[in-house]
């Protein structure tokens, strides 16, 4: 019973020198392409180019040190752009996971909170991601007007419409995520993602090695629906069907 404990404390130990070290080079890592990345862009006049960075390098890179094997099924190789994409959420890892998946530079909706971070918060506000607070309705008004302006141009956009990170066996969509892609006619992009809330659980920050799952489902286009909420219906049953 004794070397059981202490066998439990030694793998504990283990595996939290383990995560400290995956932090401090994930840090080290992150800085040093953000800042390199946003330099670049400005010198070369591409705004898209931090983005392509982190699809290629950063994502692949961070998921790869924490052990995360991403598998894609998707039956589709090109999609029509401007794109929404609807995706479930289940961890912070989320977002290099979908980086690394996506076949096309993305922007995300994300809390405001990250904006705050050092080396994080430049990249959110560098390259245009979409910062809202739960609370704030003149954020929700704020964010709505920039992701209209994003797709206006031709930019692919992002978001979680479960609005948090849920369990995987049980999410659920709000319809005010699809108000400007409904207006505007945007085709919308339903992704599941599989896997990735046992890479870092919900509470906690411990990073243990999985094989994600992220299925792409196939372009849902707004005009084909009378209003917002069916819409959304539809979209909710065909992510869980994927």
């Amino acid at each position: 019973m004794v070397n059981r404990k202490v066998g439990e404390l030694g793998k504990q130990v283990l595996w939290f020198e383990i995560n400290l070290t995956q932090a401090i080079i994930t840090m080290m890592w992150s800085c040093t392409l953000i800042y390199g990345s946003m330099a670049l862009s400005l010198l070369r006049k591409d705004e898209d180019l931090p983005l392509r960075f982190a699809s290629k390098i950063w994502a692949p890179f961070l998921l790869k040190g924490a052990g995360v094997r991403v598998k894609l099924y998707s039956a589709k190789k090109i999609f029509s752009q401007p794109i929404f994409i609807a995706s479930t959420h289940h961890s912070i890892m989320d977002i290099p996971i979908l980086f690394k998946a996506l076949p096309m530079p993305v922007r995300f909706i994300v809390k405001k909170e990250l904006s705050f971070f050092p080396c994080l918060g430049c990249f959110v506000l560098g390259t245009g991601m979409i910062t809202v607070t739960k609370k704030s309705f003149q954020d929700k008004v704020s964010a709505f007007s920039k992701v209209e302006r994003l797709l206006k141009k031709g930019k692919n956009v992002v978001c979680f419409p479960s609005a948090t990170r849920t369990p995987e066996n049980k999410f659920t969509f709000h319809s005010f995520f699809f108000e400007v892609p409904f207006r505007l006619n945007v085709p919308i992009l339903p992704v599941k993602i599989e896997g990735s809330s046992k890479v870092i659980p919900v509470g906690t920050f411990k990073v243990r090695p999985s094989i994600v799952k992220v299925k792409l489902g196939t372009e849902i286009y707004p005009n084909e629906f009378s209003n917002r909420k069916e819409m959304t219906s539809h979209i909710l049953k065909t992510v869980k069907d994927l």
